[in-house]
């Protein structure tokens, strides 16, 4: 007979006080990278929220489904601040989330946002018990909430008063208000209930237990309320519909129940009317063929069903809108949007899809990995040390975890091992087995466990996520592990210490990895995916700070490099800081007790986030906290990319006491991204983000032409319509309908059909009927009178003082670049365009200098400033970046060489647009050995943060080196940058030749020519949209 055992589920929660101010270090994509619980639109349908396990909720504008603000709450490192559910106002205004928003067995609280600013207006307490969902009744007056551990129905005031509460006898996941005002919920004890709340009494209209499951998760209200359909997440359970046209006299009639057990699996627990009534939609974790989840369909006029996959998992929500469309959510992270057509649109997933036990393989020391893309369909592996991310199966064998022992372990409720049950928490399933020596590690939806060889427990650990893998090392002394959220994550095997994490873009191209002290590494621009949270108190709205606000302190590669050999952090932050002070350099500062001693100011915005305007200048309203010993002392704005001079509008002493300023600035004639940040001794704070749109241009009366009646014209002259903006997407392989704006991010490709050519990963296959074409982008054209300016300044070198560090193409690098830069003057883009070329001997300290200042003298704010650097690049053991000119001395690079900080002073201080092309990875053993690195990303990361919003061109990426071939005539880099300048990055066939077209040219074309040996990338500044670079010149080779 097989023991069951019982395992403690609360002794493993550190000790954690609800909104205590305690900073947690966490992921931060641009999209939701946990599963998505809820979804819900306003009545005007403009804002769709999203909310889920990632302890965010997020607000979209429709139909184009921009990103418009991110609400959080106080958050653990468990199941604390994880939204279960959301709900917005029927006019747009208030938004109200919730889910385990409290302390462990303690009350829960209810968030109330402000939309069009995110800032938090109230909570209200309720009792113990996850809030599982939440519902404004039609007339905007009342919320309801329900909860499940301690089932209640809570009502609540717009006002955020709670006016009752009536204890259920199941959990409550489901819950509806028709139009009338009745409320239905569904509880996990096979009953349906219908609830009216008048007079300030609530009162029971009707109920039944005739259901078809015992789990019913999902209720909807016809538009008109006579219908009610049920979903339930009972295993190929049918989908009822229920008659409700009767509820006044307290009748409750069941019409029609539709079987599903044709389906493979799963059930089809989300229901969603749509706008007419008609037709009801199902989805849920059905599927016929994993990972093809399906939407089903019932036209009620005819009996017709229809099948379409949707979603490569489980579809979490469904929302219907009056166009016939249907918005939907997934355990993936991800939501789209399904048309009457059934097209789909989707937005990219943040996330890689790491399912699959038997997909993770590691090295015997466990410092390289394998894993699979999107279920399987992309095998990729990576070096903890090399630290890129290549595609393919790795060059030397690599082991997979052993499950002897273990039995009904996959996805199942009650795993074994050793013989016996092992008893997991409620709704949780196990995931992954690995055999550890003569121990078993059990991956399961909330913890790992290891269990001994009797199956008791030794540990057990949050899992922050399904755990989908396991491998042990070859000595069991560690164990690496695949986690939902995208991360794979390594462990002490003695005690489930966590020791080091690292989160893979689906991209194939970003990556960050982490210590859970704070150190970290990360590709260029992906410190933006993760950040520190700092929970202000129990009510109070938490700040967010991406761990790039304290790269100076955190980012360590060095100290990475050390941990990798022992796994102590305090004996790999000595023995990296003790190889620094043998150069004779200055080690950084120690880190602090607590990131909450530097942290840097905040801005906050009096005003909605999205405003429209026609005025050529616009005033606003901020207020800028900062700590008490670190206040703030500047204040900074840039209207696409390009900053506003408003010195003389600051009020010292009321930005750094908090008091709120009013600053303006001239707008462009079209659409404009605003960006605010401020600085204090700490650094500068994360963006502050407005978004100015324009009112449509007035139509003028139709001009009629008088024409001989035997030559027959149009009555009217075609009107011409104004483009709007696009946002900044993240770098994706197909780019996606729905593009997110995040804090940083990697150029995304314009939406035209992708070359066969790249050499970089790919998502996992989508039905045929889904599209990824992006929205048109908005090319912003000079719109401030008279024609912009270009200054380009171009250093190359090949010839060095010391010719042991000469190069082959450097110099014609730049002379090329140049050359194509000056066909400008022959095109209508630029009024003027100048250009200072420095190559080998010309290219000293001294005039690369003099190079910089005349770029910062001569540039106004219309104009556009480039740099390019070919040559030798190193960064030394103190992070610092140098440029190697034609006299360096690698023994004295501070008097010799030109610094990171000497770029980032020139080019950041330099008004208008500006650009940066970086080529100077190349290898030459002469330059020091082990002494320099290769590495560009402080320099790449310095020049395109917030504070100095230059947009970065590179030619490779992490610890590449650039390639070089005289049969190319160029560097591999240069030579397809110059074709994309001279035209070949016009994809569109619209003359020009835009940011975003280049870095898609690069990305594609680079890699293929080098065979993937180098993977060129570009960094854009947050709030700078598309703009072109360069015109298609008539005659200019591509």
């Amino acid at each position: 007979m097989k023991r069951f055992i019982l395992l403690a589920l609360l002794s493993t929660f550190p000790a954690w006080a609800w909104g205590e101010s305690v900073p947690v270090l966490r992921l931060d994509t641009p999209q939701h990278h946990a599963p998505i619980r809820r979804i819900a639109v306003d009545a005007t349908e403009q804002w769709l929220l999203t909310a889920g396990d990632d302890k965010t909720a997020r607000i979209w504008q429709l139909p184009a489904g921009n990103p418009v603000g991110v609400l959080r709450v106080p958050v653990g490192t468990g199941f604390e601040g994880r939204l279960y559910a959301l709900t917005i106002s029927p006019d747009g205004k208030t938004v109200a989330i919730a889910g385990d928003t409290g302390a462990a067995n303690g009350p829960m609280r209810v968030w109330f946002f402000d939309r069009a600013s995110t800032r938090l207006i109230r909570t209200t307490l309720l009792g113990p018990g996850e809030i599982k969902q939440l519902r404004y009744s039609p007339d905007g007056q009342t919320l309801a909430a329900c909860t499940a551990t301690t089932p209640t129905l809570w009502l609540i005031s717009a006002q955020g008063k709670v006016l009752a509460n009536q204890s259920l006898q199941g959990n409550c996941y489901g819950m509806d208000f028709s139009p009338q005002g009745w409320l239905a919920i569904s509880e996990f004890n096979r009953k349906l209930s219908i609830w009216h709340w008048r007079n300030g009494e609530l009162k029971p209209l009707a109920e039944t237990r005739d259901l078809a499951g015992d789990l019913p998760v999902s209720v909807a209200f016809s538009p008109d309320g006579q219908k009610l359909a049920l979903g339930y997440v009972d295993i190929q359970a049918p989908v009822d519909i229920w008659d409700s046209s009767q509820l006044s006299n307290g009748q409750l009639k069941l019409l029609q129940r539709f079987k599903n057990n044709d389906l493979s699996f799963g059930a089809l627990s989300n229901v969603a009317w749509s706008s007419n009534g008609q037709n009801l939609a199902a989805a849920g974790s059905a599927y016929r063929k994993e990972p093809n989840y399906v939407l089903r369909r019932w036209d009620l006029a005819n009996g017709r069903t229809t099948d379409l996959v949707i979603n490569s998992n489980t579809v979490t929500a469904l929302r219907a809108l009056p166009d016939g469309s249907l918005l939907f959510a997934g355990f993936n992270g991800r939501w789209g949007r399904v048309f009457s057509d059934e097209r789909i649109e989707t937005q990219p997933l943040a996330i890689a899809d790491l399912r699959g036990a038997d997909h993770l393989q590691i090295a015997n020391d466990g410092l390289v990995v394998q894993w699979t893309y999107q279920y399987g369909e992309q095998t990729a592996w990576f070096n903890l040390h090399e630290r890129i991310i290549r595609m393919g199966r790795a060059p030397n064998s690599l082991q997979s975890a052993s499950t002897r022992g273990f039995g009904s372990w996959e996805n199942h409720r009650q795993p074994e091992f050793a013989g016996k049950s092992i008893a997991l928490a409620p709704g949780e399933s196990s995931r992954s087995a690995a055999r550890l020596g003569d121990d078993g590690l059990l991956g399961a939806d909330f913890f790992i466990r290891r269990l001994d060889t009797n199956g008791q427990l030794r540990w057990q650990i949050p899992s922050g996520g399904e755990a989908r893998a396991i491998v042990p090392t070859a000595d069991n002394k560690r164990f690496v592990s695949a986690h939902s959220d995208g991360t794979l994550r390594w462990y002490q095997a003695s005690n489930g210490q966590l020791l080091l994490s690292l989160f893979l873009h689906p991209d194939g191209i970003r990556w960050v990895m982490w210590t859970p002290q704070g150190y970290y590494d990360a590709s260029p621009g992906s410190d933006q995916l993760l950040g520190w949270q700092i929970n202000g108190g129990p009510d109070s709205q938490p700040d967010f700070f991406p761990v790039g606000k304290f790269r100076k302190t955190y980012h360590r590669p060095d100290v990475i490099d050390e941990y990798l050999n022992g796994w102590d952090i305090d004996l790999a932050i000595k023995a990296a800081n003790n190889a620094i002070l043998a150069e004779q350099l200055s080690p950084p500062k120690p880190a602090p007790l607590s990131i909450s001693q530097i942290l840097p100011p905040v801005v906050e915005l009096m005003s909605p986030g999205e405003i429209t305007t026609a005025a050529d200048q616009l005033a606003i309203d901020v207020v800028v906290r900062s700590p008490a010993d670190a206040k703030a002392q500047v204040l900074k704005v840039r209207v696409n990319g390009v900053e506003s001079d408003i010195k003389n509008q600051i009020d010292a002493s009321k930005l750094a006491n908090g008091q709120p300023m009013r600053i303006s600035f001239p707008l462009p004639a079209q659409a404009a991204s605003v960006t605010i940040i401020s600085g204090s001794p700490n650094g500068f704070s994360p963006v502050a983000l407005l978004r100015v749109n324009r009112p449509p241009l007035p139509q003028p009366t139709p001009t009629t032409i008088p024409v001989p009646a035997a030559t027959p014209m149009p009555s009217k002259l075609p009107v011409p319509v104004a483009a709007t903006p696009a946002p900044t997407p993240s770098k994706i392989i197909n780019p996606p309908i729905i593009t997110p704006v995040p804090s940083k991010v990697i150029a995304p490709a314009p939406a035209i059909p992708t070359p066969t050519k790249v050499a970089i990963a790919t998502p996992a296959p989508v039905p045929s009927k889904i599209t990824t074409a992006s929205p048109a982008p908005l090319v912003l054209k000079p719109s401030l009178p008279g024609k912009p300016k270009l200054f380009v300044l171009a250093v190359g070198v090949s010839k060095y003082a010391n010719p042991d560090y000469d190069l082959g193409l450097a110099e014609k690098d730049a002379r090329d670049f140049s050359r194509s830069m000056e066909a400008q003057r022959k095109g209508s883009l630029y009024g003027e365009v100048s250009t200072l070329l420095l190559t080998d001997s010309k290219a000293t300290r001294s005039q690369i200098l003099e190079g910089l200042k005349w770029l910062q003298s001569n540039v106004s704010n219309k104009d556009t400033a480039v740099l390019f650097l070919a040559g030798h690049g190193v960064t030394r053991k103190d992070r610092r970046y140098f440029f190697l000119p034609h006299d360096v001395d690698t023994k004295r690079l501070d008097e010799t060489a030109v610094a990171n900080e000497q770029f980032t002073e020139f080019i950041a201080q330099t008004k208008g647009q500006r650009i940066f092309f970086i080529d100077t990875c190349h290898a030459g053993n002469a330059l020091g050995g082990r002494r320099f690195s290769h590495d560009i990303g402080q320099i790449v990361n310095d020049l395109s943060s917030d504070e100095n919003g230059v947009v970065v061109f590179s030619s490779s990426t992490g610890k590449q080196l650039s390639q070089e071939n005289r049969d190319w005539g160029n560097g591999a880099f240069t030579k397809v940058l110059v074709q994309g300048i001279n035209g070949a990055a016009d994809f569109r066939k619209t003359g020009w030749v835009t940011q975003k077209g280049l870095d898609f040219y690069l990305s594609s074309e680079v890699p293929q020519l080098t065979k993937g040996e180098q993977t060129p990338f570009t960094i854009i500044p947050f709030g700078i949209p598309d703009f072109p670079i360069t015109e298609r010149i008539k005659g200019v080779s591509k």
